[in-house]
């Protein structure tokens, strides 16, 4: 089955990993600071995120830019309940003042990314608070803007990252760069409703997005064959496509396996769904980077996909049927059913 699109490499790179090397990225400086942000910058072209069109932002110098407002916050917050209109690739307590450590850089002209032109910002070899070189991060933010798409504003979100090895400063309970509250990647419109916002897998946990990790921001990707790049894209203000669906019988669920996820092994609901389920290991491994809704359950058969609510048997108490759980931000979807009845458990023992 396909996991998503190949992104082909720019003629602009040239590093060899996934940051772009091109030198309008480096056409304007955030000059050495801890928590300053550009004044607002116009953009080379709009964007219309999550049905809002836009011609300005502000580089901010933790790791973000944002639409509405700038932002000196350095802790970083979740994104599913923010106000904040906001783009992070590395949201964290990013400190430039340092002499070991390179100033943010952005800009746009040649830089292109498929071919189209991209505003470009760069973090590459950042320090972190308080004026701390030893552990340096680099990462790039582009906007690609997609005038071959079929609506106006259509652009594609790009993080590319090329070394992370802090996550937090030491103003958000971090030492020597790590541990505390760690950064956060991902987008979010500010509105607080579901659907309009997304956050990397790994977002504020300790340890996730490290190098050190091998499932880090660096050595996974999402719809790119490039380790370090992670593409979503933004067609007709929708929100990029981020969910993986996991639909079925027992086999998908993870029947046997044990370490069944709460409210699934209860009176009223057995449907069963294991943490050593094919799609939750998927996604613990970065093989999949996606948000999984997990709904697949023990003893489904074809027709129990279309029920929301049967208490003897499946999908018991769930409330919602399986096949109502596809929608707009569904990217990747697997179904099964039948799998323990041909015995696939005794032969497939990894995925």
């Amino acid at each position: 089955m396909a996991l998503g699109g190949q992104v082909a490499v720019s003629t602009a790179e040239a590093s060899g990993g996934a940051v772009i090397d091109s030198m309008d990225c480096m056409q304007h400086e955030l000059t050495g600071n801890d928590d300053s942000s550009t004044n607002q910058v116009a953009l080379p072209f709009g964007v219309n995120f999550y049905g809002t069109s836009f011609e300005h932002l502000w580089v901010n110098n933790n790791g973000n830019v944002t639409f509405d407002r700038s932002l000196s916050t350095y802790t970083p917050f979740g994104l599913a309940g923010t106000s904040a209109q906001i783009i992070a690739p590395f949201f964290a307590d990013v400190d430039t003042r340092a002499a070991g450590s390179q100033t943010v850089r952005y800009g746009w002209g040649n830089t292109t990314y498929e071919g189209h032109r991209a505003f470009c910002v760069n973090w590459v070899d950042v320090g972190y608070y308080s004026g701390h070189t030893d552990k340096l991060n680099s990462f790039q933010l582009l906007l690609v803007n997609r005038e071959d798409s079929a609506s106006a504003g259509d652009f594609d979100i790009v993080f590319n990252y090329d070394k992370v090895q802090w996550e937090s400063g030491d103003a958000s309970g971090g030492s020597a760069g790590l541990g505390g509250n760690s950064a956060v990647a991902g987008f979010s419109n500010g509105s607080g409703l579901d659907g309009t916002s997304y956050e990397l897998r790994g977002s504020a946990v300790n340890g996730a997005f490290l190098d050190s990790n091998t499932s880090g921001l660096t050595a996974t990707s999402t719809d790119s064959t490039v380790s370090g790049r992670h593409v979503f894209r933004v067609r007709g203000g929708n929100a990029p496509l981020t969910q993986y669906v996991a639909l079925g019988d027992s086999f998908q669920s993870g029947e046997g396996a044990g370490a069944y996820l709460p409210l699934t092994d209860v009176n009223g609901n057995k449907c069963h769904r294991s943490a050593y389920a094919y799609p939750r290991r998927l996604v613990d491994a970065g093989v999949v980077t996606l948000n999984l809704d997990f709904g697949a359950c023990s003893g489904a058969v074809i027709n129990d996909l279309a029920v929301s609510y049967n208490p003897n048997q499946p999908p018991y108490t769930d409330g919602i049927a399986q096949l109502d759980r596809l929608s707009s931000s569904t990217k990747l979807v697997t179904l099964g059913i039948g799998g323990n009845d041909m015995k696939f458990a005794e032969v497939l023992e990894s995925c």
